[in-house]
């Protein structure tokens, strides 16, 4: 399950959430962080779509003085899910900023009844850090307990989950990033298998009944343990297909009586491989927010006809990114800094539409109209309101303007009809 990434030991008097070295860790191996930096380096997608995240993932009016700032944890944002702030106070108890920290350095250490993490701890230097709280009395007895001058800060850790940590989505396709690598590997040993083949070596069993002390049988021992570990090691990807030298010291006939070998076909099938690569390509874009595939190929663009929808891909990949920017200015808002400045907006009016309107009221052919339409109003053939609506759009009239051009409608009674006239206009 996705939660069994995280190594959990419980059943301690004081509630806390720790592992065997008293911290919540990420992995049970502790190799989280490793494990994806190198997967983000091998992986061709994923360093594309990394790097346009950066690109794009930017929030409108960012000051000049958090610019650094901002792509610190941005970076911490995408890579890993979550990032690490050390929070600073004055001597009133209000934030006066905050200080970037290595995420990788910081583990949470307790938790309160409410399961929200009350501490933290640096795993280099042991230091241990309250949780972000900036509620004044608490910072205060921070400050009573510690002494202001000593006093180190809080530590905000972003996290919009339930988890001990903000996992980043690209975890979910770890694999499918490492595969992406080791496909092109394989492809490449299959290359040197089609031409050097697949071999079994079978190597002879040490003698049991030699002396230890026999130099013979401390020979054979020792020339056995160096084919064995070489063998061993002739593994997995980077090991596949290659060929074995080996030194040995003794006569060369007695080699064939340690060791022979049985050679095989090639049974690397490079097509499924070559499939491979698409899938792990189309994986890796949804898991980084859907990222576009499109754009991978951006290049292509230029020599054909996909212009318009490489520029779609882009504006969707912008909104993305600016939706993830949203969150992490939250977390700024949270902590009470500000790091973008007030952006005015300026809305353009069009006024070719009111010169337009202009000109129609200023000459002959726009008294023209009013004059027909009014006719038009009294022979019926338009309808008051129709005409109203007609003055309104293009001669940008008030209603009370236009109802005036059309003069008031006068009812007379006939026979129980009301009927409606227009003096003005006759």
């Amino acid at each position: 399950m996705f939660t069994s990434i995280f190594k959990v030991v419980t059943g301690r008097k004081k509630k806390k959430a720790v592992d065997t070295k008293g911290f919540v860790q990420l992995g049970s191996d502790g190799l989280f962080f490793q494990k994806l930096d190198e997967a983000y380096l091998n992986s061709p997608t994923a360093t594309m779509a990394l790097l346009k995240f950066h690109e794009y993932c930017v929030p409108i009016g960012l000051l000049d003085a958090h610019q650094s700032l901002w792509k610190k944890i941005e970076n911490d944002y995408i890579r890993y899910g979550y990032f690490v702030l050390n929070v600073q106070y004055n001597l009133d108890a209000k934030v006066t900023g905050v200080i970037y920290k290595n995420p990788k350095d910081f583990l949470p250490k307790e938790q309160d009844d409410n399961d929200n993490i009350s501490t933290f701890i640096n795993t280099k230097s042991g230091k241990i850090y309250p949780a972000f709280n900036k509620n004044e009395a608490i910072v205060k007895a921070q400050f009573a307990k510690d002494g202001f001058e000593t006093y180190a800060g809080q530590i905000y850790m972003y996290n919009d989950s339930s988890l001990p940590f903000r996992v980043t989505p690209l975890y979910s396709v770890l694999k499918w990033m490492q595969l992406e690598n080791d496909a092109s590997t394989y492809v490449s040993k299959a290359s040197d298998n089609a031409m050097f083949g697949n071999n079994i070596f079978v190597v002879k069993a040490s003698s049991s009944d030699l002396s230890d002390m026999d130099p013979e049988a401390v020979k054979e021992r020792e020339i056995l343990s160096d084919i064995k570990e070489a063998l061993t090691e002739a593994k997995g990807v980077e090991n596949t297909a290659q060929n074995i030298l080996l030194e040995w010291k003794g006569d060369t006939e007695d080699v064939s009586k340690l060791i022979s070998k049985v050679s095989i076909s090639n049974d690397v099938n490079v097509d499924l491989l070559n499939a491979v690569d698409d899938k792990a390509e189309s994986k890796i874009c949804v898991a980084c927010y859907n990222f576009p595939k499109i754009l991978l190929f951006e290049g292509e663009g230029i020599f054909g006809d996909s212009g318009a929808a490489i520029q779609t891909a882009k504006d969707l990949w912008a909104e993305s990114c600016l939706k993830e920017a949203d969150n992490i200015l939250d977390a700024f808002k949270a902590i009470g800094i500000k790091i973008t400045k007030d952006i005015d907006v300026v809305v353009e009016v069009d006024t070719s539409i009111k010169d337009g309107q202009d000109l129609l009221r200023s000459t002959v052919g726009g008294f023209t109209a009013v004059l027909d339409t009014q006719k038009s109003v009294q022979a019926k053939t338009t309808t008051r309101e129709s005409a109203i609506a007609l003055f309104m759009t293009f001669m940008g009239l008030t209603r009370d303007e236009a109802t005036a051009l059309l003069g008031n409608p006068e009812i007379i009674e006939t026979n129980g009809s009301n009927i409606n006239t227009n003096p003005s206009a006759s």
